[in-house]
């Protein structure tokens, strides 16, 4: 009864690595057309650029200023709500710094890769853990499910 346990369990483990894989595949061909946009990480990224500067993170004035001075950002001249409004709000904890500060202390092309490699290690590694409380049960199913959930969340990585 012992080996077709281990066999099933392999096998599962093989179908969540080809789930894996997928997911990185798609994730980072979608991330990649997106590294100029990246409003979610450029938020956090120029508030903790301000608080280098010695600025306040949570005043839109200072982040804006910080965000026009070290990137190519062009603000719309068009009326109406600002378009920069989504990057220079501040809507992370004061402790989330302690994490972005080194990020930000690299340029900003190198530190969104590597924010976005930790986000899908981290990803995986929660997929993972899923998959070693469900394999004592049904291994291979478990794996096939979350290969189907890896391979559909592929944005996670593109947004």
């Amino acid at each position: 009864m012992r080996p077709t346990t281990d066999l099933r369990r392999k096998d599962g483990l093989r179908v969540l690595t080809v789930g894996g894989v997928l997911f990185l595949t798609i994730g980072f061909l979608l991330a990649r057309p997106s590294v100029q946009k990246f409003q979610d990480f450029s938020s956090i990224y120029y508030g903790a650029r301000c608080l280098l500067r010695h600025a306040d993170p949570y005043n839109d004035a200072e982040v804006r200023k910080v965000l026009y001075q070290e990137s190519d950002y062009k603000p719309l001249s068009a009326p109406g709500p600002r378009d920069d409004q989504l990057i220079t709000s501040q809507v992370y904890l004061p402790t989330t710094y302690l994490l972005i500060v080194p990020l930000a202390l690299m340029p900003r092309k190198p530190a969104f890769v590597l924010w976005t490699i930790v986000t899908a290690g981290c990803f995986l590694l929660a997929v993972y853990l899923v998959w070693t409380i469900c394999s004592s049960g049904a291994p291979l199913l478990s794996g096939t499910l979350l290969t189907f959930f890896l391979a559909t969340s592929t944005t996670v990585l593109a947004v």
